[in-house]
């Protein structure tokens, strides 16, 4: 049960869930490091903006320009990427893949303990019987056997 269980597990959901990660989370990531070079770069056309001298002005005015459309057109794209990463309904599918195989691992594993409980109760039964019509009342009349049967308690201060 439990190799069939691992079996489960690997197969319907760790490659599965794997997969989803390396794949669509990591063009996501990607996008979203894109927008953070683009950002730096529309700050850093800003900041030449400022301090061009009033010849250059023009040409750092577009310069700005151009950042801000690079870093609109960027955001967009990471954007539209971490929306299909949400939608995307294999990741759910994976977990109740995942699910599926603990409930059915540990249901197994349930009645197999059920099983063997009802059995070792049914030994524990016998095994008692058995312990008490072998001793002989002469023995129950030892000083070992009637500390066995009602022991005496001692308190131990705290």
């Amino acid at each position: 049960a439990c190799l069939d269980h691992d079996a489960a597990v690997q197969l319907n959901f760790l490659h599965t869930w794997q997969t989803t990660l390396n794949t669509s989370i990591a063009v996501a990531i990607k996008a979203t490091q894109a927008v953070r070079v683009s950002r730096l770069k529309l700050d850093a056309a800003k900041q030449i903006l400022k301090n061009a001298s009033p010849a250059k002005q023009e040409h750092a005015r577009l310069e700005v320009e151009n950042a801000e459309d690079n870093l609109m057109q960027k955001t967009e794209v990471a954007i539209t990427l971490m929306k299909t990463i949400l939608e995307n309904p294999e990741p759910i599918k994976n977990l109740n893949e995942l699910a599926k195989a603990q409930l059915l691992y540990f249901s197994t594993a349930a009645e197999a303990l059920s099983t063997i409980q009802g059995e070792i109760d049914k030994l524990s039964v016998a095994a008692e019987g058995q312990y008490r019509s072998v001793q002989s009342p002469s023995f129950s009349n030892t000083p070992h056997s009637r500390r066995l049967e009602s022991p005496a308690t001692t308190e131990v201060p705290l």
